[in-house]
């Protein structure tokens, strides 16, 4: 395009310092404040109140999480809190699907096997020779 039709625009925001006793400028309400909303923390140096890292919910800074925002255990989202910081659980579905595959597997594998052995034993009989009843009278 023409250069000659591009500007630059520096603009200048300020506002007046908080009071002393509302000493912390709160971003989701648009007013001074004595403490910060829940995920916000107070930053006294630069006088305003911050967003704490995402997931959570009480923090004193931006690295030190006291709580993180609530699970939500029937849709299996579980957020945990370790060494100041939250994170989600990832829960590998993938994998425990795959383990109680192979177990139904393995259990019709040996299901079939087992009535098989027990029908084929050789003396016509149901259960054959290992499900046989011991009498005293038979040696």
């Amino acid at each position: 395009g023409d250069r000659s039709r591009n500007s630059t625009y520096r603009l200048e925001v300020v506002r007046a310092a908080c009071p002393t006793t509302a000493p912390y400028f709160a971003r989701d309400i648009e007013a001074c404040s004595v403490t910060c909303s829940p995920g916000f923390f107070a930053n006294s140096a630069a006088g305003r109140c911050e967003a704490c890292a995402p997931l959570c919910e009480r923090c004193t800074s931006w690295s030190e999480c006291e709580r993180c925002e609530p699970s939500e255990w029937r849709a299996f989202y579980i957020v945990e809190l370790r060494d100041g910081r939250c994170s989600v659980l990832h829960i590998p579905w993938f994998r425990l699907l795959q383990g109680a595959a192979v177990a139904i597997c393995l259990l019709a594998v040996c299901t079939c096997c087992c009535c098989t052995c027990a029908e084929g034993s050789g003396n016509g009989k149901r259960g054959g020779a290992l499900l046989r009843t011991w009498s005293p009278t038979r040696r």
